[in-house]
């Protein structure tokens, strides 16, 4: 499966882009229903697949409610400083319910089912910089991603990684950036593979927690794949994850 599925470049400026419903709104100092959303759709407690996976949907359902938390702080924190801040309380509302729907598309009904990666991947990726770049300036992100199909388990697994790879390089690799660069790509290539690339123009991927580097390693391994960083040619760094498909 290797038509192109999607290819876009997503500019996310203050005041601008599909989330800006209302420039003139209140900004709410409270972020809890947007919390309470994003919380509700870490909930491991539905995601099916076999029960060996489940003490890792756990732990990474309770890793992402703490990054959740933590990235509702920083927009918290900046809420006051317009010039970094266009959304409107109910635009970031909204953008958290059309990103809740995508991961709650990951809950598992048959283990063995083969889902289309492609929508999805750019959905998850653009909702999650959509909602939370106010919080660190102006940041260009673009997406690539062909057709792959995956079955439940892996898809679930690919999802997570890109999500987790994404929110790390959010906190670490553009603060103190005019602009940050952000790329997602999804490739299907020879023999039988695929491949996960995330780049950024920053200082570079980092892991807040030895407890998230361990469960991105945990989920590569349900992939199947291989994990690798380097440096990237937009100047940061280049996480790419190679796996069957």
């Amino acid at each position: 499966m290797r038509n192109s599925h999607a290819a876009e470049v997503i500019t996310l400026y203050p005041g601008s882009g599909s989330w800006a419903i209302d420039s003139t709104g209140s900004m709410l100092p409270k972020r809890g229903p947007i919390l309470s959303v994003l919380f509700d759709a870490a909930s491991p407690l539905a995601c099916g697949g076999p029960s060996t996976l489940y003490s890792l949907w756990t732990a990474e359902a309770i890793n992402r409610a703490k990054n959740m938390c933590q990235l509702a702080m920083l927009l918290e924190h900046h809420r006051w400083n317009r010039s970094q801040h266009g959304f409107s309380y109910r635009a970031e509302l909204a953008c958290a319910n059309q990103l809740a729907s995508a991961l709650r598309a990951l809950e598992i009904s048959d283990g063995d089912a083969m889902l289309p990666c492609a929508e999805l991947m750019c959905e998850i990726s653009s909702c999650l910089v959509a909602l939370f770049q106010p919080a660190f300036g102006p940041i260009t992100l673009s997406t690539a991603c062909e057709r792959i199909a995956l079955s439940a388990c892996r898809r679930r697994a690919l999802m997570l990684t890109a999500m987790e790879l994404v929110t790390q390089t959010l906190f670490h690799a553009f603060d103190g950036r005019k602009e940050g660069l952000l790329s997602v790509a999804l490739t299907p290539e020879r023999r039988g593979s695929a491949r996960l690339l995330v780049e950024d123009n920053g200082s570079g991927l980092s892991f807040d927690t030895k407890a998230s580097r361990q469960i991105v390693s945990d989920l590569v391994n349900v992939l199947g794949a291989d994990i690798s960083y380097r440096r990237s040619a937009m100047g940061g760094t280049a996480t790419r994850v190679q796996f069957p498909a």
